[in-house]
């Protein structure tokens, strides 16, 4: 990579804007990189960032399969003002806080009371059929 200042600070807001939580990425390995890519994006200089406004960033990249339900609800409760964005999404540590301690609900579908026997006859062992032919006795002298 370049050492030219300006190509740093580019990769590093680059970085910092593409930072999103992978789908097999726990939300403490995304917390640290989140931090990291924001310290670098500091470092060199970019404009500032406001604490609401990093942390929005972070609520935006959150992993969508596992934190679709929790986004739309709090978007929901911004939008209905049951939730205080000022209090919720103050910072990006308010917003791991709530996102950690977030309950999931998990339907349980259930199929079908039916139940279903199979039955084989692959364990039956077939005896061989006796033939009609006596083994030869030799004569006794």
């Amino acid at each position: 990579m370049s050492k030219l200042p300006d190509v740093l600070k580019r990769a590093a807001r680059k970085e910092y804007q593409s930072c999103r939580q992978g789908g097999y990425e726990t939300l403490i390995t995304y917390h640290e990189r989140f931090e990291a890519a924001t310290k670098a994006y500091e470092d060199q200089k970019n404009p500032n960032l406001s604490d609401k406004d990093k942390a929005f960033d972070f609520f935006d990249g959150l992993d969508q399969s596992r934190y679709a339900q929790f986004k739309t609800d709090v978007q929901n409760g911004m939008t209905a003002g049951s939730i205080d964005v000022d209090k919720a999404l103050a910072s990006v540590n308010k917003v791991y806080e709530v996102a950690a301690n977030w309950i999931k609900t998990q339907t349980v579908q259930r199929q079908g009371a039916a139940t279903t026997y199979v039955t084989t006859h692959l364990d039956k062992v077939e005896r061989k059929p006796k033939s009609d032919k006596a083994p030869k006795q030799e004569p006794k002298q």
